[in-house]
């Protein structure tokens, strides 16, 4: 989910993490996933056990206030100051299509086949085919 908030927004992945609103949209976009994955019987698992407690705390730091958020999170991001998604990269290089279409495009329509709505999903997937259609790299927004 965090492909098309940063390539949206034409932040680097810090940066996007330090601005509160890109993690509100991050969070609510995430939550809508997970009510996805539940309705469709998918338990979503961390990788490495040692992440599986901020997988499971995750939509809910990204909200917290920024000093919790820093105290948790931030020195994951650490190195990534100005690191861009695979999205961001590609908008910015003016490589379209994305692969928005797999990321939150599969959120929306598995969403539709389980009577879950997904209006953040559709709007980061609208704003990113919009950015691919006018292909002027990100656009910027925050």
């Amino acid at each position: 989910m965090t492909n098309a908030v940063n390539a949206l927004s034409g932040k680097g992945i810090a940066p996007m993490f330090f601005d509160a609103a890109c993690r509100k949209v991050l969070a609510a976009s995430m939550e809508e996933a997970l009510a996805v994955f539940r309705a469709d019987g998918i338990v979503p698992e961390a990788p490495v056990k040692k992440d599986a407690f901020l997988l499971r705390w995750f939509t809910s730091l990204l909200l917290a206030p920024q000093w919790i958020f820093m105290a948790t999170v931030g020195r994951k991001l650490k190195g990534r100051e100005e690191g861009r998604t695979s999205m961001a990269q590609d908008l910015q290089a003016r490589r379209v299509p994305t692969e928005v279409e797999f990321l939150n495009g599969a959120v929306v329509k598995l969403g539709r086949a389980n009577g879950v709505a997904t209006p953040v999903n559709e709007q980061l997937l609208a704003l990113v085919k919009e950015a691919e259609a006018a292909n002027r790299g990100s656009p910027c927004i925050s």
